[in-house]
């Protein structure tokens, strides 16, 4: 403001100068005299009016200055005011400190905040918005039970299909074994004559046995042999049933064999052999030609004492 004050009071002093022609440079000499038009002469202020209009604008100017100066903080207070500004660090009461949240307080203190970012979304709502088809664990995954182990009461006991396979009273077993007994000592006699005689044996038929279930079984191969006038039945080596109470070997005339016939074989139409002399084996049982005639169709086991049929090969 000193320097608005001294070029205002220059440029007043030099306005009041500028009208004198005294005022002007001295050492500036025309080289050639030119002719001057007369003219009417300006007068010039005195020197006293223009320092009475100074000492009237200093004191307006002097007065303008200092209100600007006091207005306008100097360089070294505003320094001080932002560096007071910049350090100056909020105080807590503990009071207020008390009863602000620890994200409040951290941020009273300067302190960086940290908040955590809330999706709003859920994970399925996010899937439907990427397009995505929903997956309702619920509903694809069958729930599974845990396995009960039933108690005795719960299950009921496996019914036997199996029928209870009969037995014979001792006096019939015994009976049985004699009869089984005599059978093997005859067709042990029956294979030595055949033996003895083989060029005069021909075979007349053949055959393979058949069982009617897994209980009654029966197979392997049969020869039908000719001798003079005595049929011979060789059962082959391969041979084999299931053992039985009381089996007897049978001849049958022509009738239907088969799981339906297992208790239902028309007895009347077949022939008694010879008790069976063992279940499995080459075994030899001789016949008369008239009866082979009569009956010769096919060969059964057959038990006697219960009516099961075992087996049968058709000749």
């Amino acid at each position: 403001m000193l320097k608005f004050l001294t070029i205002g009071l220059a440029v007043i002093f030099l306005a009041a100068c500028s009208s004198n022609p005294q005022t002007q440079n001295p050492t500036s000499v025309p080289t050639s005299p030119e002719p001057v038009a007369e003219s009417t002469p300006l007068e010039a202020p005195e020197i006293p009016e223009v320092v009475e209009v100074i000492e009237e604008l200093v004191p307006e100017v002097i007065e303008t200055a200092e209100t600007e100066i006091d207005k306008t903080p100097t360089t070294e207070t505003s320094v001080e005011v932002v560096e007071s500004i910049t350090t100056e660090e909020p105080s807590i009461s503990e009071a207020s400190a008390e009863t602000l949240t620890p994200e409040q307080l951290a941020a009273a203190q300067g302190e960086p905040q940290i908040t955590e970012e809330i999706d709003p979304l859920t994970a399925e709502q996010k899937t439907a918005a990427q397009g995505e088809p929903l997956i309702d664990e619920a509903q694809d995954t069958p729930a599974v039970e845990d396995p009960v182990a039933p108690t005795a009461e719960e299950t009921p006991a496996p019914e036997n299909t199996t029928e209870p396979e009969p037995e014979l009273s001792a006096e019939e077993a015994a009976a049985y074994a004699a009869e089984q007994a005599a059978a093997q000592i005859e067709q042990a006699a029956v294979a030595a004559e055949v033996a003895a005689q083989a060029n005069a044996v021909t075979q007349i038929s053949s055959g393979s046995f058949v069982g009617i279930d897994a209980g009654h079984d029966a197979s392997g191969n049969i020869r039908i042999l000719e001798k003079g006038d005595d049929i011979i039945l060789e059962f082959q080596g391969n041979f084999a049933t299931s053992p039985g109470p009381d089996l007897y070997v049978y001849i049958s005339q022509p009738q239907s064999f088969g799981p339906q016939s297992k208790k239902g074989a028309d007895v009347s139409r077949m022939k008694l052999v010879s008790a069976l002399s063992s279940t499995n084996g080459a075994q030899m049982y001789k016949i008369s030609k008239a009866d082979w005639e009569a009956y010769g169709a096919s060969v059964v086991i057959w038990c006697r004492a219960f009516g099961y049929l075992f087996g049968y090969a058709n000749l």
